[in-house]
């Protein structure tokens, strides 16, 4: 089939929402003739890649307008959803035009992973396919306190911005007449029945991994650490307040307390870099803790396979891409059962421990620690098992055998 890609972010060799756009355009584009709507800004690194042999059965049309980050990640946050409902306004004569050149059999939004910022492309004449999206979660008010005060001042923003998105006509116009929601997980799921009650939604998460993926982050581990050495734990990503790393330094404060060797790496850097600096520092854990602006593709597998655990008691993660290379690459995964993440763990295995309370949460993220520092051999037996459902249930043949059953569905046709 002819198919319509629409995912402004779309990167090779970048995560994130880029991975999300960039990895789903390749492996459709193996079964359909593939055109991508993606931002002028991917133009030099795509071209760069097809240049080298890469995707280039992959037809890409660039759109948008030129512009620079601002230097505050805080600030570029805000200033990547501008630019995000600024491209989506203007997309729709854009994508009529390419279907009146193309004649496409349906049309699939792939990137930002948000229900907040609807797709026009619901107004084509062709079937659309809107996900999978996700964005529906919040941080429990009972937690609020754990967020600086730009963190604070974006979360309260985010709540009034939720009464008015779901009030729009815009949204509940997609909402309801795109053919086919495609929720990114339980939660998503659950929000979308409020809104299209009599209506398809289908489940698939956006993040998958490539043969040549699972292979590098499976292969042949260092290794782990044996007890009495200390536990080596891991995260990474944007270091933004949904991440819960307040909460992850309280936990490692606490084990301090109770003669419990921990190392904790953040690989990743963001707005809240200074205040959880300042924070390990004033809970005297700063020697253990290291944040690391972010590791090349080689050593940052190094470092997953030479860490024990992935710790983040975040929230507000939709399909969290490091989580699942963690854990991928044999970690022991430790979260806050909430969210995706909450999700994902009780899915592929390791600790989903739940959050009712700051001080119940960090209390029990501790008990849980000491659990695997003193039980190397059954974290390191359930982290692979980990590894190969995440191969499994976030591997590509999945993800494209659930596309081909969706396109299947909307179209009334055999792929």
């Amino acid at each position: 089939m002819r198919v319509l890609l629409s995912a402004i972010a779309c990167q090779p060799d970048r995560g994130s929402e880029a991975k999300v756009g960039w990895d789903a355009a390749v492996a459709i584009s193996e079964r359909h003739e593939c055109h991508v709507i993606t931002h002028v800004a991917a133009r030099g690194p795509i071209e760069a890649k097809q240049s080298q042999g890469v995707a280039t059965d992959v037809k890409f049309h660039y759109f948008g307008e030129d512009f620079t980050w601002h230097p505050s990640r805080f600030v570029a946050r805000i200033q990547s959803w501008i630019i995000f409902s600024k491209w989506q306004a203007r997309l729709l004569p854009f994508a009529e035009e390419l279907h009146r050149r193309h004649r496409f059999d349906l049309a699939h939004h792939l990137t930002y992973v948000t229900w907040r910022v609807p797709s026009p492309l619901w107004k084509l004449p062709v079937p659309l396919l809107w996900g999978p999206i996700g964005g529906t979660a919040m941080i429990p008010r009972s937690f609020l306190g754990i967020l600086s005060p730009s963190a604070a001042l974006f979360e309260a923003a985010r709540y009034a911005s939720n009464a008015v998105a779901t009030r729009s006509k815009a949204f509940r116009d997609c909402a309801q007449k795109t053919t086919l929601v495609v929720a990114a997980n339980e939660e998503t799921e659950a929000f979308f029945r409020r809104f299209r009650p009599s209506r398809p939604i289908a489940r698939l998460w956006p993040v998958f991994f490539t043969p040549e993926q699972v292979a590098a982050l499976r292969g042949p581990s260092r290794p782990r650490t044996a007890e009495p050495g200390p536990l080596k734990l891991f995260a990474g990503g944007n270091l933004e307040g949904r991440k819960g790393v307040a909460l992850a330094l309280e936990t490692i404060a606490l084990l301090k307390k109770r003669g419990i060797d921990v190392t904790y790496t953040f690989a990743g850097w963001g707005p809240e870099l200074a205040p959880m600096q300042n924070l390990a520092r004033r809970l005297g854990i700063d020697r253990q803790v290291e944040f690391h602006r972010g590791f090349e593709r080689g050593p940052y597998i190094d470092k997953l396979k030479d860490s024990d655990v992935y710790f983040l008691p975040s929230f507000r993660e939709t399909s969290p891409i490091t989580l699942l290379e963690a854990a991928l690459a044999g970690c022991y995964p430790v979260v806050a059962d909430s969210s995706g993440a909450g999700e994902i763990v009780r899915r592929i295995g390791g600790s989903a421990v739940p959050a009712k309370d700051r001080a119940q949460l960090v209390a029990d993220l501790a008990g849980k620690l000491e659990w695997c520092h003193r039980n190397r051999a059954e974290i390191q037996s359930a982290g692979e098992q980990a590894s190969l459902n995440v191969a499994g249930e976030f591997g590509q043949a999945h993800y494209l055998q659930t596309i081909e059953h969706l396109y299947s569905g909307v179209t009334g046709r055999g792929t």
